[in-house]
């Protein structure tokens, strides 16, 4: 024997079968904004991000341009010091010898501190002997 189902419980049947897809209908209208939202959410987040690494690469080209004239300054720094240090170098010996020489230091000494030709090493020394008869002279 198969059941009957009366025409009522047909019609309640499809009545709480149209209610329960109704229902499903509107949540997943629900589901779908709050989706949509939060994909719109995500893109704008994704495009903030992107101009960010943008403005970031554009500022780290623009260190690199920095550093680069930066390390070409030092270059050329360093480059006039050791133009300075060679012009100067010659002077300073000379100013070392003479307090050598006032500090009663040989011709020898002077010669391998200082850096000086044998010539060089000689003229000082007759330098301070002039100066030394001068001031004698003086008195």
């Amino acid at each position: 024997m198969t059941p009957y189902l009366s025409p009522e419980v047909l019609m309640i049947s499809t009545i709480v079968v149209g209610i329960f897809l109704l229902m499903s209908l509107v949540a997943m209208a629900f589901m779908y904004n709050h989706f949509h939202q939060i994909l719109t959410q995500q893109d704008e987040i994704i495009t903030a991000m992107q101009t960010d690494l943008n403005a970031m690469c554009s500022g780290a080209v623009g260190v690199g341009e920095h550093l680069a004239k930066l390390d070409e300054r030092g270059v050329r720094l360093a480059q006039r010091l050791e133009a300075l240090e060679t012009q100067e170098a010659p002077e300073r010996s000379y100013r070392h010898a003479i307090k050598m020489l006032r500090n009663g230091a040989n011709l020898d000494q002077i010669m391998s501190d200082c850096g000086l030709a044998r010539g060089e090493a000689e003229l000082l020394m007759l330098n301070k002997s002039i100066d030394q008869m001068n001031a004698q002279s003086n008195y």
